[in-house]
């Protein structure tokens, strides 16, 4: 499934835009603050139903504005696939729309008919160097793209987790405490337990290949387990701090470079060039993990990746891009020397 096109009305920085992608490689050349990353933004969104960052929904709608839409067309063989979202301001909040062929989706439904994406920005290295929550949050993104079970079942634990850290802050008798985290403890076992599986067979996915640029990578779970057993030795420690101290939400993962004949933890000791090795490791493992569960190559989106990168890890992106479909931004016309792959460029 490749995307043909992508048209933006007061979206962001576009008021009123076309562009027109090609089926191997587009590059989006401009300044800085010209609108590139905005662009990656209102492809993300239309093809996932979120954004690249975390932002607030209404910061997409373009000052004075009420209302944004972007629309798509996606090609699959022969067939035409018309896509939108539009996003409208209203009195009771922020609506957004996603509609196929003119006629309203849910949300998953409609992510279903689209083709998944693998984005790739320096901001990344968060993923890497910065805390757990960054690696869940990364692992339950790419779980949540495949697995709806996994996505019902992770906010079902978030949920009961938030209800049960209630109950935890009750200043109650510790046997009316204990008689009514009954049911939230089941609710959490049964949960995680699902998510503890899903998240041990990605890794084990990931690890089938390890190899970027004969660095070879492994991950590694770091689980934390939630049983009846670890409720029941952590209780007091929960009381306490009035929060779970067991489960899933405290999981982790390692990453490891083998280098001759010892193994450094890439997160603590990996040098930059390192750190971004491994990036680029889970960015490959994602693109084959979407392939293989989807069935459908996933679009690439690659923001700006090139002013930090040396000549060997350029290279490693060149190899990736030639395989997808691949929109990337760039600030240096160089880049376009540097790809023997069909491209367009588009200028803003």
């Amino acid at each position: 499934m490749i995307l043909e096109s992508i048209s933006l009305s007061h979206f962001r920085s576009f008021e009123d835009s076309i562009i027109n992608f090609s089926p191997d490689i587009t590059i989006i050349l401009g300044k800085n603050s010209v609108g590139k990353t905005n662009l990656l933004e209102s492809i993300s969104l239309i093809l996932t139903g979120k954004g690249v960052k975390e932002e607030k929904v209404d910061e997409f709608i373009a000052f004075d504005k009420n209302k944004a839409t972007i629309s798509a067309v996606l090609i699959d063989n022969d067939d035409k696939l018309n896509i939108r979202v539009t996003i409208k301001k209203s009195e009771l909040g922020i609506d957004k729309i996603f509609q196929i062929n003119k006629t309203i989706k849910r949300l998953f439904e409609y992510s279903r008919s689209t083709p998944p994406i693998v984005i790739f920005t320096p901001q990344q290295i968060k993923i890497i160097d910065g805390s757990p929550a960054k690696r869940r949050d990364y692992i339950d993104m790419v779980l949540c793209r495949v697995d709806r079970n996994y996505s019902k079942s992770l906010r079902i634990y978030n949920q009961g987790l938030r209800k049960r850290n209630k109950v935890l802050e009750q200043k109650k008798p510790l046997d009316l405490i204990r008689q009514e985290l009954v049911f939230w403890d089941n609710l959490l076992i049964e949960h995680g337990a699902y998510i503890s599986e899903k998240r041990t067979d990605l890794i084990e996915f990931f690890n089938l290949q390890g190899n970027v640029n004969n660095h070879h990578f492994t991950a590694k779970y770091i689980k934390n387990e939630i049983t009846k057993d670890s409720l029941e030795r952590t209780f007091e420690r929960s009381i306490y701090s009035r929060r779970t101290a067991v489960g899933i939400q405290k999981d982790d993962f390692e990453l490891t470079l083998a280098e001759e004949k010892k193994s450094i933890n890439v997160h603590k000791f990996g040098s930059r060039s390192e750190q971004r090795l491994a990036l680029f490791w889970l960015a490959i493992r994602q693109l084959d993990y979407f392939e293989k569960k989807i069935d459908i190559k996933p679009i690439l989106l690659l923001d700006d990746v090139f002013s930090e990168l040396d000549l060997v890890n350029k290279a490693i992106i060149f190899d990736m891009i030639d395989k997808y479909q691949t929109i990337l931004t760039t600030t240096e016309k160089e880049v376009i020397e540097m790809i023997s792959t069909p491209h367009e460029v588009v200028k803003l």
